[in-house]
This record gives structure tokens, C-alpha cells and sequence, in this order.
């Protein structure tokens, strides 16, 4: 028995080496497989953060780059600056949760992908941007073609209106002159002026007789006789001729039982007359034998004696006499 128990020993002892040992083999390949596994993990967590930082890089690049394009368009005019600054609550936001992203290192393909979205709606703010001011600038050309135009037309205008203007003061001075040529040519004409001055004398039977005389301490008056000529334009009717007579000083003489006035003269400034006469004119007719008399409210004086006629306030014929 003890022979046997010595040939079996043995045999147990190398059951349990082979077991040992297969125990040793089956943990190495356990510990090689996990081994194995857990480097895999570690080469895929790296391999995924390096695609993340790429991705974050990438990201990184379209964001300062949408960014930069706001910017450029800030300083591009003033009117885009506006666009932009009315704006500004909506792009900080997303500059804010983009950032927030961005520099977050273990952010996930979510929020990456979110960030993305994020960064197309920046773009899609600086197309829309770009596309007002494009339009802006095409309603500002327009406005200002249409204010060239305004302009324009205003000058044109201004053009006409001074023309308008110069033809108004000529037409203005052709009217004063034409007025002036008719006013003129309505103005009677007088002729074969005399002055008779006139001696009353009764004789034996009372019956009084008028005599021209040259001397003046027989004068009892001034008769002036005169004629108008013809026209044509004047209208017939009454017609007021006005008749000074100065004396040897060269004053008007009053004359008993005629009011004495004053008349405008064409040319500016007054004249006094001695009396007047109404005279019934017929237009393009001659008018004869026309008389009117002057008494002096003084005695006659030795020296030159003148009529002048007015008409109109025109001075229209004239002559003297002398008394001795």
C-alpha cells in the first residue's frame, strides 16, 4: 500500500502543477485581454478628444471669422452701424452661449453641434445685414437722383420764374410807356395864341366900347385867344385848359371873379394858374376862336405880360404882350 501511495503521489503533484499553471495561462490572457481593452478605451477617449479639439478648433475658426465679418461691417458706414447696434441684445447672446461652448474642454458633440447652429445664425445675420444695406444704399441712390432732380427742377424753376419776372418789369415798362405815349398823345395842342389887351370906353350916349390899347393906364383887362388843333386819340368831350398870366414881376395874376389854383405838371412840381377854361372838344376836329378874360385884382403896370396854356398838366402853348 505504501508503494502505491508513493506511485500515485506523483501523479497528484503534476495535476496540480498543470493546474497552477493553466490557472497562470488563463489569468495572463485575462489580464492581456482586459489589458488590451482598457488601452483601446484610452486610444478611443483620446482619439475622440482629439476629433473634439478639432472640431472645437474648426468652430473656433467659422466663429471669429462670422465675427470679424460683423465687425468689418460695423466700420464699413455708419448706416450698417446702426443696423448692427439694434442688434446687439441678439448677436451678444449668441456670442456668449457660442464662447460658453467653445471653451468648454469637454463639451459634448451636442453642444458642439448646437455651437455650430449658433455660429450659422451669426452668418445668417451678416447675409441679412449685408442685403439691407444693399438695399439702403440702392433707396439712398434713388433718393438722391430724386433730390438731383428736385434740384434740378427748382433751378429750373427759379430760371423761369426770374424770367417770368424780367418780362413782368419789361411788359411793366411797356405799359408806363405806352400809357406815358397815350397820355401823351391826349394832350391837346393850342395855337394862334394872342393876348389883346382891352380899353372900355363909353361914349356920349352911354354905350360902352371895347378898344385895344398898348398902354396900361388904359387897360380894364386881358383878353387871350387861341385855338386847339387836331386829335385823334382824345376822346370828344369837356376838356380843361388852364391859363397863367404873369405880370411884368413874374408873378400870377389874380384876376376879379375867377378862382385862382394850382395844377401838377408832368414833369414834377406844381403851377399856379390865373383861370380856366372848359372847352366842348370834338376828337380829330379843330376847335376856333377860343376866349377867355382876365380883370387884374390890381392895376395894370407898364412891362411884358405872358400867358402860358396847360393841358394835362402839360405846358401846350405861350405868348406875351407888352404895355407901355
Amino acid at each position: 500500500m505504501t508503494e502505491e501511495f508513493q506511485s500515485n503521489k506523483p501523479k497528484n503533484s503534476n495535476l496540480l502543477l498543470w493546474s497552477i499553471i493553466a490557472l497562470l495561462v488563463a489569468a495572463g490572457a485575462y489580464f492581456f485581454i482586459q489589458k488590451n481593452k482598457l488601452s483601446k478605451e484610452v486610444d478611443d477617449n483620446e482619439l475622440r478628444l482629439e476629433e473634439v479639439n478639432l472640431e472645437q478648433q474648426s468652430l473656433n475658426k467659422e466663429y471669429n471669422a462670422a465675427i470679424a465679418r460683423l465687425d468689418n461691417m460695423k466700420t464699413e458706414n455708419a448706416i450698417m452701424d446702426s443696423l448692427i447696434q439694434s442688434k446687439n441684445g441678439v448677436i451678444g447672446g449668441l456670442q456668449e452661449e457660442i464662447q460658453r461652448i467653445l471653451s468648454d474642454q469637454n463639451a459634448s458633440q451636442g453642444e458642439l453641434k448646437k455651437a455650430k447652429n449658433l455660429i450659422a445664425q451669426l452668418e445668417d445675420l451678416s447675409v441679412t445685414f449685408k442685403k439691407q444695406i444693399i438695399s439702403l444704399k440702392r433707396e439712398n441712390i434713388e433718393l438722391t437722383e430724386n433730390n438731383r432732380s428736385l434740384a434740378q427742377e427748382k433751378k429750373i424753376t427759379e430760371i423761369e420764374n426770374e424770367d417770368l419776372k424780367q418780362k413782368e418789369v419789361v411788359l411793366t415798362e411797356e405799359k408806363k410807356e405806352l400809357q406815358t405815349t397815350v397820355e401823351v398823345g391826349s394832350v391837346l395842342s393850342a395855337n394862334s395864341i394872342s393876348m389883346n389887351v382891352i380899353n372900355k370906353k363909353r361914349n356920349l350916349l352911354g354905350k360902352e366900347k371895347e378898344k385895344s390899347t398898348t398902354k396900361a393906364k388904359k387897360a380894364d383887362l386881358l383878353e387871350v385867344n387861341f385855338a386847339l388843333g387836331v386829335n385823334r386819340i382824345i376822346e370828344s368831350g369837356d376838356q380843361t385848359i388852364y391859363i397863367a398870366v404873369k405880370g411884368p414881376n413874374g408873378n400870377i395874376i389874380h384876376s376879379k371873379g375867377n378862382a385862382t389854383g394850382t395844377i401838377q405838371l408832368d414833369k414834377g412840381g406844381t403851377q399856379q394858374y390865373t383861370t380856366k377854361k372848359n372847352v366842348s372838344y370834338t376828337k380829330g376836329k379843330n376847335s376856333y376862336n377860343i376866349k377867355t378874360n382876365c380883370v387884374p385884382t390890381d392895376k395894370f403896370e407898364p412891362g411884358t405880360y405872358s400867358v402860358e396854356l396847360f393841358h394835362k398838366g402839360y405846358l401846350i402853348g405861350q405868348d406875351n404882350i407888352t404895355l407901355k
